[in-house]
């Protein structure tokens, strides 16, 4: 996707929501390059509701848009930043051919959002997410799509109320960093599963069969770092949920 302007024909290139879910016709909520070329600013990727500045990306940095994490590049698309006499724009580039990606400006929530195709059931989903049961823990940067904050429960576990937890089995994941994990050897899924209940600190566990001598029971203390959802060779992990 390119964003900006051709000085020598005058096309801009912006992005422009639309009116409604079922008003195809252009909005006044835009994406696009601003800046004043008479007074020789810098310049900036701005969202704006008619007149009005509702965000503005900060200037380019040599590593990206300065407060903005979704125009800088990352595993999924590259960024490039040109300005020189013919045209300014930015432009996104994806880095893996297997990788669709979209690009969604929301006239009726106002926001700003990108979305990957997840191929097997053909529907679009966030770059991140949270699992079910979870939140993000700053919506606001979420909402510009900083991830990096992560989720949190909806709601805590407590340790004066461990017969109310219970876990909730996820599909297809890789697990989370496991520098934060113990390993039991020979352990079952029930066993596995009681350690965790029984360990106020245990907020995930897994069973695995490492060398096929039989059931291992991994448990994670802390925060599941890294964890994401990939369609083939992907693991159970049952995470602690009040209920």
């Amino acid at each position: 996707m390119k964003m900006g302007w051709d000085f020598r024909t005058g096309l801009v290139r912006r992005l422009t929501a639309w009116k409604s879910w079922d008003d195809p016709c252009p909005g006044d909520f835009t994406l696009g390059i601003e800046f004043g070329p008479q007074l020789h600013t810098f310049p900036e990727a701005n969202i704006r509701k008619g007149s009005t500045k509702f965000y503005r990306s900060g200037s380019w940095n040599s590593f990206g848009l300065s407060s903005s994490p979704d125009l800088r590049p990352s595993p999924i698309y590259g960024f490039e930043f040109v300005y020189n006499e013919d045209e300014v724009y930015y432009s996104y580039s994806l880095k893996y051919k297997s990788v669709i990606l979209q690009m969604v400006l929301n006239q009726t929530t106002l926001t700003h959002n990108s979305l990957t195709l997840i191929e097997t059931d053909q529907t679009w989903s966030p770059v991140c997410r949270c699992p079910d049961g979870f939140k993000p823990k700053s919506p606001k940067n979420w909402d510009l799509m900083d991830w990096s904050g992560g989720c949190v429960r909806n709601n805590t576990p407590s340790c004066n109320h461990k017969d109310k937890d219970d876990f909730v089995n996820f599909y297809s994941l890789k697990l989370p960093d496991t520098s934060r994990s113990w390993l039991a050897e020979k352990l079952n899924e029930e066993e596995c599963r009681a350690m965790c209940l029984n360990n106020c600190s245990c907020v995930a566990y897994t069973t695995h069969d490492l060398e096929g001598r039989g059931g291992d029971c991994v448990i994670w203390y802390g925060d599941l770092i890294d964890v994401r959802q990939i369609s083939e060779s992907g693991e159970d992990l049952f995470i602690r949920l009040p209920y």
